[in-house]
């Protein structure tokens, strides 16, 4: 076991090494151009700009998917699978804790490795964002510079595209965890475990979702400006008077699912979330 363990190891040290060995001359290759045409500058700052957002989502992707596996990690039991026999038996294995916490530092580290080498190619937007400038002109429906559709949109509109992500990946992994260790129950997460630890944790999840809905409903009021029309261009007499107002009664409602959710974490069954669900499905 141990030797197929080292030999996995290797395999993907190898392949780590040759890819970076790759990225290396590539980027060396880069470099000379810049400094042919005599902007190793800017060569510079897109480095610093990917490495300093690759970072920045790396630490908050892992911090936030590790934390949440981790307080899912601390309930009460084991995880025990069963691992089905030759002789057509099912013998059940029980996980050792510190291998379940190393799992879940690996996937943590692998999911943040992941989304913050994806997110590296947003860092034209966050870096417009951070230099930003007024245009001195307003558009005449939400009354804001025109700078703010150019600059601060974007990047508003990746972090809640990025929050949604983390939401729902911490959502799973919690509820996996929950599950294995037979911390569920249908009538009522609350009702199982020290302190409740399930309802407490899944409830607060599902605010923060609320939230980052509430969030999306309102950015999306803005993106009535770019809508298209043959043979015009921008927001409609239907979508100003009609979807405008829904967009907005949609943010309030999922702010009350905020509240409610927070309100459920505390209290003593599920009927404030379960009220949260079917006020945001109506």
């Amino acid at each position: 076991m141990r030797r197929r363990l080292v030999i996995v190891a290797v395999v993907l040290l190898l392949f780590l090494l040759a890819g970076g060995l790759a990225f290396a001359v590539e980027m060396y290759f880069d470099w000379l151009w810049f400094q042919e045409l005599g902007k190793v500058a800017l060569f510079t700052t897109v480095i610093f700009a990917k490495s300093a957002l690759v970072s920045a989502v790396f630490l908050l992707v892992f911090l936030f998917l590790y934390l949440n596996l981790w307080q899912a990690n601390r309930g009460p039991g084991l995880i025990q699978i069963g691992i089905p026999t030759p002789t057509g038996q099912i013998t059940a294995y029980t996980v050792p804790p510190e291998t379940v916490r190393r799992l879940i530092a690996v996937v943590s580290l692998l999911a943040a490795f992941f989304l913050g080498v994806q997110k590296a190619n947003s860092w034209e937007t966050v870096w417009r964002w951070m230099h930003r400038v007024d245009f001195g002109i307003r558009d005449p429906i939400f009354a804001r510079d025109i700078s703010f559709y150019f600059f601060t949109l974007p990047v508003l509109e990746e972090a809640v595209r990025l929050g949604f992500l983390l939401i729902l990946l911490s959502a799973a992994g919690s509820l996996a965890l929950y599950h294995f260790r037979g911390s569920l129950r249908f009538r009522g997460l609350r009702s199982f475990g020290k302190g409740a630890r399930a309802g407490t944790h899944l409830s607060f999840l599902a605010a923060l979702l609320f939230l980052f809905l509430a969030a999306d409903a309102y950015l999306d009021r803005f993106q009535i400006l770019f809508s298209g029309h043959v043979p015009l261009f921008g927001a409609s007499y239907a979508e100003l008077h009609a979807r405008l107002p829904l967009l907005g009664v949609l943010a309030v409602v999922s702010l009350l699912g905020f509240f409610l959710c927070l309100y459920n974490a505390f209290a003593p069954n599920n009927r404030a979330a379960i009220l949260s669900a079917i006020l945001y499905g109506v």
